[in-house]
């Protein structure tokens, strides 16, 4: 006969959850340092390019489109820094290269998992995919309108317009 030791079949199972989450954060790969890399490496990837939108909108702010691409840089402000902010509450401990040793990275890494970190970057990261994605077709119509249309509208004849040219030289 067993006795009960107050604990039920789905608490159990709850704990074994839980001590697969806070494992899966100590591993090396796949663990919470290596998420902790990608999700920095795409917020250094964004940043950089941001800067650049931003200091091309702020020197050419006459294109056609950069009214459209700021506005979207704008809805993007947020998130990237909510993003960032997470981020950087874990830099110290999570970082590569960082000075803390493996028992002073383990809190932290445990706190990736426990409150689920990466699912909250993830997120945020597609609240940013959105417009950047809108930001990326606006550069492409903009190039199209200042570098491509001027030429090829030059160079194009239209069907009915070949025939009235041939008529008129004749």
């Amino acid at each position: 006969m067993l006795s009960s030791f107050g604990w039920s079949t789905s608490c159990l199972l709850e704990a074994i959850k839980l001590a697969d989450k806070v494992r899966k954060a100590l591993k090396e790969a796949g663990g919470a340092t290596s998420q902790y890399s990608d999700a920095v490496n795409i917020l250094e990837s964004l940043e950089a390019t941001f800067e650049h939108l931003k200091s091309s909108i702020e020197n050419h702010d006459s294109k056609p489109y950069s009214d459209s691409i700021g506005a979207q840089l704008k809805r993007i402000d947020g998130p990237w820094k909510e993003f960032k902010q997470y981020l950087d509450q874990y830099e110290e401990s999570l970082a590569e290269g960082s000075k803390r040793s493996k028992l002073r990275k383990v809190p932290k890494k445990i706190q990736w998992a426990l409150k689920d970190i990466n699912s909250k970057i993830q997120k945020l990261r597609e609240q940013i995919v959105q417009p950047s994605q809108i930001i990326n077709c606006l550069l492409s119509l903009q190039l199209l309108c200042v570098h491509w249309l001027p030429v090829t509208t030059q160079r194009l004849t239209w069907p009915g317009n070949r025939s009235q040219s041939r008529h008129q030289s004749h």
